[in-house]
């Protein structure tokens, strides 16, 4: 029996009948007429919900969770992500291999020959910044890695996340509009992950988080998101500066206490993550703003030698 349904957000929607997740494709907020289908994943899973008249589908309670009311549901996606894709350890980690292109502009007579030997430094100080907390190796980063992921989706802390993502994505996608395709996925994965966390109605929340879960994995893993990926990571860190790296520095401190308070156990691998998270977003911004300087006071001699 078909019915109709409101959302509220675009949803992604793949293939009622192939169980094939590494096709998709997003459809924006408004009313549909769905009909309930068998879970093309798990012969018992949760039913989905098919659009009438088409191939494409998604689980019964993700359509649900978008198609409550919500008070930041004002257009189809906020320019906002984890990446998601953002554990502060693998921010941490990852920063290691990113070099940033440019920043903040600087003083054209500086003194060259200095700011790239402190540059290089810094450079060296990123690299081997991860070396100075043992923790974010151990076993107990495991533990910390799965209760951060649940204090990013609390009702408390899910909105700073977003609004801090907003930010950085704008910044992304003023360099490479291409890559919306890539944050689009991780911000509606997010926000059916946050409904599920807090949509009480749910008699099988823990199956549905799985199911998300999987789902956003098997999607972000498909070729094209890979690359979107491998090229979004880099540029989220080259228009770091004082001025955006705060309101970030104020969510790692945030998710640090919330992590603490659900597992006491966690104190010090958190303090650790926090910390690394907070030095690294310290010594890009000096970087980024050295490179832009460098680059400014070389360029008057650049166009000399033309």
């Amino acid at each position: 029996m078909s019915r109709k349904i409101k959302i509220h957000k675009a949803l992604a929607l793949f293939p009622a009948d192939a169980g094939n997740l590494d096709t998709f494709k997003m459809v924006p907020r408004g009313q549909y007429v769905v009909e309930r289908v068998a879970n093309p994943l798990k012969k018992d899973g949760p039913p989905w919900l098919q659009i009438a008249g088409e191939p494409w589908a998604n689980a019964e309670a993700c359509w649900q969770s978008l198609s409550m009311n919500w008070e930041n549901s004002s257009g189809d996606f906020h320019i906002g992500s984890v990446i998601p894709q953002v554990v502060l350890a693998v921010i941490c980690l990852g920063l290691m291999l990113i070099r940033p292109n440019h920043g903040a502009a600087g003083n054209a007579f500086a003194d060259v020959p200095s700011m790239k030997m402190e540059l290089s430094g810094l450079v060296s100080q990123l690299d081997n910044l991860p070396n100075h907390y043992p923790l974010m190796l151990s076993e107990a980063q495991r533990r910390y890695e799965k209760r951060y992921e649940q204090a990013i989706y609390s009702l408390d802390v899910y909105p700073r996340y977003r609004t801090a993502q907003q930010t950085r994505q704008r910044d992304v996608l003023g360099q490479r509009p291409d890559l919306a395709v890539y944050v689009a996925t991780v911000n509606a994965l997010d926000d059916e992950l946050y409904r599920a966390w807090h949509n009480w109605g749910l008699s099988n929340r823990a199956a549905i988080l799985a199911d998300i879960e999987e789902r956003k994995r098997r999607i972000l893993s498909t070729e094209i998101l890979q690359k979107q990926k491998q090229a979004y990571g880099p540029l989220q860190m080259v228009g770091v500066t004082e001025e955006t790296a705060r309101p970030w520095m104020e969510l790692n401190e945030r998710v640090e206490w919330e992590v603490v308070d659900t597992d006491p156990a966690l104190k010090e691998v958190a303090r650790q993550n926090r910390e690394c998270a907070d030095v690294a977003l310290k010594l890009m911004s000096r970087i980024n703003v050295l490179k832009a300087q460098i680059a400014k006071a070389e360029k008057p001699e650049k166009l000399a030698k033309r």
